[in-house]
This record gives structure tokens, C-alpha cells and sequence, in this order.
């Protein structure tokens, strides 16, 4: 058996999301040109998805845990960088 979605045991996200922007004036009132940075999971933290909680169950009282107990199931993280320009007329 194992735990799925089990959100009081896995812990929470780490999820920083940056974003830089420039804007630059090309002459007349109102146009203008946007440069922009953006990045996702920006520390490239790892979070943890579910996590093993087997048991074998033996005779009427044994109850032994599997040897990874509590370990992770696995990971995802991923680190995105995009780059964009925007023209404003």
C-alpha cells in the first residue's frame, strides 16, 4: 500500500517565478519597445512528489515497514528561462 496525494507529509513547494522587464521609448508618445526576462522555478528547487509507505503484513500481529520507507517516490523540478520582446504602438 502506498500513500498517494498525501499533502501532510510531503511538504510544501518551492516555486520562485522572476520576471525583469525594460521598457524603451521610440520617439513618439505612446510606442515603445518591451524587453523581457522571465524565469520559472528561477533556484531550480526540487520538490518531492509522493513519497513510499509500504508494509508487509506477516502472521497475525507482524506488521514490518518496507526498507525505503518515506523515501521519495520521485522528483520534479525544472528551471525555465524565456526571453520576449513587445512592440507598443
Amino acid at each position: 500500500m502506498r500513500g498517494t496525494g498525501d499533502t501532510l507529509r510531503n511538504g510544501g513547494m518551492q516555486n520562485w517565478d522572476i520576471s525583469l522587464f525594460k521598457n524603451i521609448p521610440l520617439g513618439a508618445e505612446m510606442r515603445y519597445l518591451q524587453l523581457r526576462v522571465e524565469a520559472f522555478n528561477a533556484f531550480n528547487h526540487p520538490n518531492f512528489n509522493n513519497k513510499h509507505y509500504g508494509a508487509s503484513v506477516t502472521g497475525p500481529l507482524t506488521i514490518t515497514k518496507n526498507p525505503d520507507w518515506g523515501t521519495p517516490v520521485d522528483t520534479y523540478s525544472f528551471r525555465v528561462i524565456q526571453l520576449g520582446a513587445k512592440f507598443y504602438f
